[in-house]
């Protein structure tokens, strides 16, 4: 698995950047960009990440997701499975749909748990 920093370097490397052309463009110091390349924070920042994406000229989703802090979007390929959850909602009577409505919620409180713990 790629880190952050491996990733933000190459990304560097592609552009033909040197961390301090980053840094000027993100508004950043240099030893904030040579850690985060480094890996050496391993949790960037929601102002370190904001900074980068708009110097690299990518969506912050993008970049928060590279850095791990936010789940990888779902393959198309699982869409069936999503619209087969649907399609049985819909057939549900009310009390057993407001079931399925509270277990969901469990699992969403559960994510949310997990990435602040990250």
């Amino acid at each position: 698995m790629v880190t952050f920093g491996e990733w933000l370097e190459a990304e560097l490397k592609e552009r033909g950047w040197r961390q301090a052309d980053l840094a000027r463009a993100a508004g950043l110091y240099r030893q904030t960009i040579n850690r985060v390349v480094r890996d050496e924070r391993q949790r960037p920042d929601d102002e370190t990440l904001q900074a980068i994406a708009k110097a690299l000229g990518y969506d912050a989703e993008y970049v928060y997701r590279q850095a791990k802090r936010l789940p990888k979007k779902k393959n198309p390929e699982e869409r069936p499975l999503i619209q087969m959850f649907i399609e049985v909602a819909w057939e549900l009577p009310d009390d057993e749909l407001e079931e399925l409505r509270g277990l969901a919620l469990l699992k969403q409180e559960k994510l949310h748990r997990l990435s602040l713990s990250q």
